[in-house]
């Protein structure tokens, strides 16, 4: 198995691509390029507060042990390569709608300075997250030269022409349930989880339609006061959607392969080694055992898009949960 950080070049660059491969695998040799390439936001930097970096600490430590059930190297995220940063800074230097981002080259994380507490939590635990799966990169040719670019992560891949890429949506989502369910046991260990049982209670009494709650308990982050609300609002762990597809999928593996699975966490470790190791054989190989040859690349062709052109993520993300539900629903009548 290859290490989770290396670079894949073509055979004539290998020699020439040696220093840059070994600044891959060693990270601390890469903090003089981060420092001239990010100037822009490394002085605006805002220290971090005590509790930001305990947060950081802790999740640097469950990732590598989680992690290291199915690697031997991991390669740490310490308090100095995750950088707070202004709102603006994040948003208008990296076009970054939300709170944080990781760049891959440089193994280093920002995050918005905007960000609430619960929100910075699973933030920091989506991103690192990324930092701790399988990456792999590749040198491409571009107009300004030779180009380092990611062609790994996690599950997701890039064509070798740079140009597609392909299972992001699953990848978002296997990441976001490891970063939820970090999220989740920090709160029962600190009894956030009780105060949180009682707001959505208080929360589906008062404004749910009927006997359907209007929340679901397990998909709320925490509730927060907007300046302009007079009540504080439920906002709910991200990437809900690819997170039920992915449920999905993993539910009717177990359902129908019995005599493969005695429970949903063995299912559930397929896919975190693909997800930490790169290796892709044993997932493939049980989708399209479950649904029929060629499921897995049927998969692929709808979680795809043309790097640099915007996707609506969500729509793709439906779009996989039709697909499962439609072959689930189909192999229920042929049984």
């Amino acid at each position: 198995m290859e290490k989770p950080r290396s670079l894949i070049t073509k055979t004539n660059e290998k020699l020439s691509y040696a220093n840059t491969a070994t600044k891959l695998i060693n990270p601390e040799l890469l903090r003089p390029d981060f420092e001239r390439e990010y100037s822009f936001a490394l002085q605006k930097e805002i220290p971090k507060d005590e509790t930001e970096i305990k947060v950081i600490e802790a999740t640097n430590k469950i990732l590598d042990e989680k992690a290291g059930k199915y690697i031997n190297t991991t390669f740490p995220i310490y308090a100095n390569n995750v950088h707070k940063i202004p709102h603006e800074v994040l948003s208008e230097g990296f076009g970054k709608g939300s709170g944080a981002i990781y760049i891959p080259n440089m193994h280093e994380i920002f995050f918005s300075d905007a960000l609430p507490q619960p929100l910075f939590l699973d933030s920091i635990n989506h991103e690192m997250s990324h930092a701790k799966s399988y990456n792999l990169f590749q040198s491409l040719y571009e107009k300004s030269g030779r180009e380092i670019q990611i062609y790994r992560s996690g599950v997701c891949f890039v064509s070798r022409d740079g140009k597609y890429i392909y299972l992001e949506n699953l990848n978002e989502a296997i990441t976001e349930t490891i970063a939820k369910e970090i999220t989740e046991n920090f709160y029962k260990k600190t009894g956030l989880d009780k105060k949180l049982d009682a707001l959505v209670s208080t929360y589906n009494n008062l404004y749910a339609g009927g006997s359907n709650p209007l929340l679901n308990r397990f998909e709320v982050l925490t509730f927060l006061r907007d300046k302009d609300t007079p009540v504080p609002l439920p906002v709910e762990f991200s990437y809900n959607i690819h997170r039920e597809f992915l449920q999905t999928l993993q539910d009717d593996i177990l359902i129908k392969n019995k005599e493969s699975f005695s429970n949903l966490e063995e299912v559930k470790e397929l896919f975190l080694e693909a997800y930490f190791t790169g290796e892709f054989r044993k997932l493939y190989k049980i989708i399209d055992k479950t649904y029929g040859k060629g499921t897995f690349k049927n998969i692929t062709r709808i979680d795809c898009k043309k790097i640099g052109t915007p996707q609506d993520a969500i729509r793709t993300a439906n779009k996989l949960n039709s697909y499962i539900l439609e072959l689930k629903q189909s192999n229920a009548t042929k049984n």
